[in-house]
């Protein structure tokens, strides 16, 4: 029986988390607010990528014992503006008196949370709104790609509005938003137009769009198509996931209200559970190669530039780690294996789990801004540079 790419995607993941000794931070980080989950703006965000060691790539400076915060760029948001944010203790106060009362029902009324108050809905309304109207159209698809959380009509039409957005745009990060949002949907109006070609275009050197071409062609069992994708990715200069550039606009949309920095925080952890639930196809080529690199001299040759690319270049943390296992396995030198294995988590993306007083929520936007920017190495490779400066 064939296993469904997402049930392939889960699995390998796992085994390669396994290998690493250690687990990777994103299994951890859609509970990027464990306050959101319990009281949810809107639905939960999905988990749908795995785990694996949290690692620095291999070009940044060595990782040391403890890490200093890099400076963090200004966000073109008020993030210093006064906030209101309810203290986690008289939620949870709160939330155990309801319990100890609960009449036994089935379905209690939950204390009212910070994510369910009027003035957290309006200022998470303020914010999308600002987001639509504004000048950026990466922020506008953005704020589109956000509405299946508001209502059952704007989910119907999120597909076909971000495809007609695709349809007409230079910008590669709204191609690929809709692209996504389309992928493997079945027949949606619009859909139907987008293609890797076009992706690829839009993003010269950016291997991403290929490895959705490698995807189908494995799928397909092409070989001749999957030679032309894997020659693309191999000789590609970057694998740019762009994960966490949604977050970018939401951050910038920050008004002087004192509920909008809590209410951008939540739309970013929607905003993460919505990437995360887009399958990347970065296992299709470990598995690929892993599978043929041996027998093939050909196939060998492009997997390795591949893997090193994706070790090196990726700004995901996922990418980075696949990279360095596939490498691993094609050469034989697992020093770099090794040394991912022994760096521990940057505590930064722990930091922003729970944002329990006004002053960490601003922090926390900071660098959920400057992550949006730089990625997820890319943050990691700013902080351990600071950490070394600091040390020295």
């Amino acid at each position: 029986m064939k296993m469904k790419p997402f049930l392939k995607l889960a699995l390998g993941v796992l085994v390669v988390a396994l290998m690493s000794g250690s687990l990777w931070w994103r299994l951890q980080r859609p509970t990027l607010a464990d306050a959101v989950r319990r009281d949810p703006p809107t639905q939960s965000a999905r988990v749908g990528r795995g785990a694996a060691a949290a690692s620095a790539p291999a070009t940044a400076v060595s990782p040391v014992a403890t890490i200093v915060p890099a400076p963090v760029a200004a966000s073109a948001a008020p993030v210093d503006a006064s906030c209101t944010l309810e203290p986690r203790e008289a939620i949870e106060t709160r939330r155990a008196a309801a319990d100890e009362s609960d009449d036994g029902d089935d379905h209690p009324a939950e204390p009212a949370g910070p994510w369910h108050s009027a003035a957290f809905i309006a200022a998470r309304q303020r914010i999308l709104g600002a987001m639509r109207v504004g000048s950026d159209a990466y922020a506008r698809a953005v704020a589109v790609w956000l509405e299946p959380t508001a209502t059952p009509e704007a989910a119907r039409q999120r597909q076909p509005s971000l495809a007609e957005m695709a349809r007409t745009t230079s910008d590669p990060r709204i191609y690929a938003l809709a692209f996504r949002a389309c992928h493997k949907r079945g027949p949606i109006d619009g859909c139907e137009a987008l293609s890797v070609r076009r992706w690829a275009a839009l993003d010269p050197g950016n291997a991403t769009p290929w490895l959705y071409a490698l995807d189908d062609a494995v799928t397909a069992a092409d070989v001749s198509s999957q030679e032309e994708a894997l020659f693309h990715v191999a000789n590609s200069s970057r694998f740019d996931d762009r994960f966490d550039s949604p977050i970018g606009p939401i951050v910038d949309a920050v008004g002087p209200d004192g509920a909008e920095p809590a209410a951008a925080h939540a739309l970013a952890v929607e905003a993460i559970g919505l990437s995360a639930a887009q399958v990347s196809h970065e296992l299709t080529l470990s598995q690929l190669c892993r599978a043929s690199a041996a027998t093939d001299a050909n196939r060998r040759q492009l997997c390795g530039a591949a893997a090193r690319l994706l070790a090196e270049h990726s700004d995901t943390l996922l990418g980075h780690m696949l990279g360095v296992s596939l490498d691993a396995r094609l050469t034989g030198d697992t020093s770099r294996l090794e040394r991912m294995r022994a760096t521990p988590p940057d505590p930064v993306f722990k930091e922003l789990d729970d944002p329990g007083s006004c002053a960490q929520l601003r922090r926390g936007l900071q660098v959920l801004r400057r992550l949006a920017t730089v990625g997820e190495t890319g943050l990691v490779r700013e902080r351990q540079a600071a950490s070394a400066a600091a040390v020295h």
